[in-house]
């Protein structure tokens, strides 16, 4: 096994594992916080500006500088919450089945921050080093890119690196 594999196998056993001890809903509810918190301060940077008062001598300056006072905003709330689930959780005594679902959401995320990886690697032109052609787990990471990036809008497609060179199928009665 490359290094590289053992690599990627590595980040999917920690996110699975950090899964695994948060549980499901607190890591459900920190992904959808760190989405709320982009969108927020995308959108709403504008209910801060005001207030900056030309201070910072630079309107893009001053943009976001508000996006990042309105993101860590939500981001403190979000993690309020968080850890109020998780209180609520471990009072019910569902926490051994929140925490069997924390894992299988880690695995799932850490298969997606793979693919995403490779989604990315395309712009690196990495498909042509020996150690991309020899991995075992490269094709696997190929077919999730594929996969993310046929649920992306377009509009988000657009500015993703070309697909990367085709990896050799897998068969799954061949054993990989």
């Amino acid at each position: 096994m490359l290094i590289i594999d053992m690599i990627i196998l590595g980040v999917i056993g920690v996110s699975a594992f950090i899964g695994l001890f948060r549980g499901f809903f607190p890591e459900l509810l920190s992904l959808l916080t760190w989405v709320v918190a982009i969108w927020s301060g995308w959108n709403f940077s504008g209910l801060i500006e005001p207030y900056l008062g030309g201070k910072l001598n630079s309107p893009f300056l001053e943009l976001w500088v508000s996006r990042g006072v309105v993101f860590v905003a939500v981001l403190l709330i979000g993690g309020l919450a968080g850890q109020i689930v998780a209180l609520a959780i471990r009072k019910t005594g569902l926490s051994g089945t929140d925490r069997s679902l924390g894992f299988l959401f880690g695995l799932v995320r850490g298969a997606v921050i793979f693919g995403a990886a490779i989604l990315f690697a395309g712009s690196l032109n990495l498909q042509s080093e020996p150690w991309w052609q020899e991995s075992k787990m490269i094709p696997y990471g190929t077919q999730i890119a594929d996969w993310i990036r046929g649920v992306l809008p377009e509009e988000v497609v657009q500015y993703l690196p070309d697909e990367p060179q085709a990896q050799p199928q897998i068969d799954p009665a061949a054993g990989g």
